[in-house]
């Protein structure tokens, strides 16, 4: 479950509909905004588990044996959790090092426990890319993604209104994809990786959205779990690599 996760930026809401924060002295929060010091990356601490990443302060999430929860800049035993998807909750349950589980009190508390039910499960919504308004996909310095009105994606130097996109949060981590010149057309992908547009906002239609560290991204079906790539040529394509051809830059319009 755990690769899963990897490379994600995220929001992580409570049962309770406020999201967990950090400050630069290494404390942690319930805040029920969702800026920088709420965003929140999985990073790969090896045997099925992570690391929670604070990119705003360069921390990461730890457990204390007397159950307080902090940031700090190292990561040991005590900073690394194993994430358990409940597919009834629709969440995420993250265990400690101590065999207990993160959770959150109604009154902005964060603990943790034995158990694993509504205050310690997490639903995960996506941060670190602009929602909401139109962006660029970029890729080989000066190429940009886009579709024409029959529905067929391409590279292009032009960054006009068929070269736009409006990336949306649709939960647990995904997002659509929606051309920005052509209503309501989101970009899917096909069992053969064939990339195309399509009014259907199903499965096929879903994304994951992964960052490298170096301020890009690879951007990954949801379904299939092959990234978009692009040749240098213009050939577009999904493909299970996440190379320099499957790696693209948002850049808000």
């Amino acid at each position: 479950m755990a690769a899963a996760l990897i490379g994600q930026r995220v929001h992580l809401n409570s049962a309770h509909g406020t999201v967990l924060g950090s400050s630069h002295d290494g404390k942690t929060y319930m805040y029920t905004g969702k800026g920088a010091y709420e965003d929140w990356e999985f990073q790969d601490a090896g045997s099925g588990k992570i690391t929670i990443y604070s990119p705003s302060h360069k921390m990461v999430l730890g457990v204390f044996s007397n159950g307080a929860v902090y940031t700090i800049a190292k990561v040991g035993a005590w900073e690394q959790w194993t994430p358990e998807y409940d597919a009834k909750a629709g969440g995420w349950h993250f265990q400690c090092a101590h065999g207990t589980y993160l959770g959150a009190t109604h009154d902005g508390k964060m603990y943790v426990h034995s158990n694993k039910l509504a205050y310690e499960t997490w639903k995960l919504s996506v941060a670190g890319v602009p929602l909401g308004v139109k962006v660029a996909l970029n890729i080989h310095g000066n190429k940009h993604l886009g579709m024409t009105p029959d529905k067929k994606p391409y590279i292009h130097e032009n960054k006009q209104a068929w070269e736009q996109w409006i990336i949306t949060d649709i939960g647990n981590g995904k997002v659509r994809i929606t051309s920005a010149g052509h209503a309501g057309v989101n970009l899917g992908s096909a069992t053969d990786g064939t990339l195309y547009g399509h009014t259907n906002a199903q499965a096929w239609e879903e994304w994951v959205i992964y960052h490298n560290g170096k301020g890009q991204v690879h951007i990954v079906s949801a379904t299939h779990g092959k990234a978009i790539g692009a040749q240098p040529g213009g050939a577009i394509y999904t493909h299970a690599n996440r190379q320099a051809y499957e790696t693209w830059t948002i850049v808000k319009i």
